[in-house]
């Protein structure tokens, strides 16, 4: 029995360090995209469009491979995910053009879509505090989004990110075998009508805050931000995240994915009033408290209730991959048309309808 708790908290340290370290990679990709894809001359809807390519790709290969560690085993598809991430992150130093950029942009999409279902649904039948693992993804892109910044050069960027993918392979092999556990459907109806509660809010959310995400590092120069400032607020958003979801997790997740809902809508009408740089780290504070609760909340939820842990968990995944390219599409249209907060009251008036779906539903 004692050698049974040491192998489980042995893995729980291992699954834990897999989750910081490949969100450290995400994070660090992602928070320069924005600024590079404007260097190579796109425009404020093109930026959108990129973006748009990495959440189309997210789409296509969540679902499939949460499906695929269900019927075929966690670690399979894990070791495929985080080897086919650490080859395609390090590609994007070598885009020349929009176009280019968007294309490899899709590759890391697709390849990133592949494993996070796989991993939370072995964390969660293994490990013994889900809130602590799922907050070692908030400090992975704390670390990523501040690494990213201090970097500041994108072939060193990319470098690191794939060299911590790779390390996070190394992690996994040294993982116990996960079994195949379940023959599920492959076209996941029923999944979906059980926990349309949980799904239909959080993409609104989502969707509603891709839009401003796509040109986030865009609007904080325009307040005066450096790169420097810009990798500071995000880690400020993502370390407080780590710091909440060390406790959250004894409050019921019904609770925890509304007032995640309520405190985002808050979040994006704050963000249009802000005047400076300076002014967004409150409320950088209050976005970390918003998405800490939604995410866990949506986590719990599934995975209390599904025993297709990864088939689950997937179709939220695919819907973030939904969000991720829709959301920077709108967010650039708006964007070019109307300004950078025309994004944000968007975002607040989604999240907002999710809020009215949500509250007088049980979950």
């Amino acid at each position: 029995m004692r050698m049974r708790m040491r192998m489980r908290t042995r893995t729980g340290v291992r699954l834990s360090l897999v989750q910081m370290l490949s969100n450290i990679s995400i994070a660090a990709g992602m928070l320069l995209i924005p600024k590079l894809a404007e260097e190579l001359g796109a425009s404020y809807l093109e930026v959108g469009l990129i973006g748009s390519c990495y959440g189309i790709a997210l789409f296509l290969s969540s679902y499939f491979f949460g499906w695929l560690s269900d019927v075929r085993g966690r670690t399979l598809v894990l070791r495929m995910g985080l080897l086919s991430c650490a080859i395609t992150f390090a590609l994007v130093p070598l885009a020349s053009s929009p176009l280019s950029l968007a294309l490899i942009r899709f590759l890391g999409g697709f390849c990133a879509g592949m494993y996070p279902a796989a991993l939370i649904a072995y964390a969660y039948e293994t490990t013994r505090s889900f809130g602590r693992f799922v907050s070692m993804s908030s400090l992975g892109w704390a670390a990523g989004t501040l690494l990213a910044g201090l970097i500041g050069v994108y072939l060193g960027i990319y470098l690191v990110a794939s060299a911590f993918f790779l390390l996070s392979l190394a992690l996994v092999y040294r993982l116990p075998p996960s079994n195949p556990q379940l023959a599920t459907p492959r076209f996941p109806l029923a999944l979906l009508l059980k926990n349309k509660e949980v799904y239909v809010g959080f993409v609104l959310r989502h969707l509603g805050a891709n839009t401003i995400w796509a040109i986030f590092p865009l609007y904080l120069i325009s307040l005066g931000a450096s790169t420097l400032w810009i990798g500071l607020l995000y880690f400020a958003n993502m370390f407080t995240q780590f710091v909440l979801l060390q406790f959250l997790d004894r409050l019921r997740s019904p609770l925890l994915f509304k007032l995640g809902l309520a405190t985002s809508c808050a979040t994006f009408l704050l963000y249009a009033t802000a005047r400076t740089y300076l002014d967004v780290l409150p409320m950088q504070l209050l976005l970390a408290l918003s998405w800490s609760t939604l995410y866990l909340g949506s986590l719990e939820n599934l995975s209390e209730h599904n025993p297709e842990r990864g088939s689950a968990t997937g179709i939220l995944n695919s819907l973030v991959g939904v969000s991720n390219a829709v959301g920077p599409f709108v967010g650039g249209v708006l964007a070019q048309w109307w300004g950078f907060s025309s994004t944000m009251y968007f975002a607040a008036l989604l999240t907002g309808c999710a809020l009215v779906w949500v509250l007088p539903r049980r979950l």
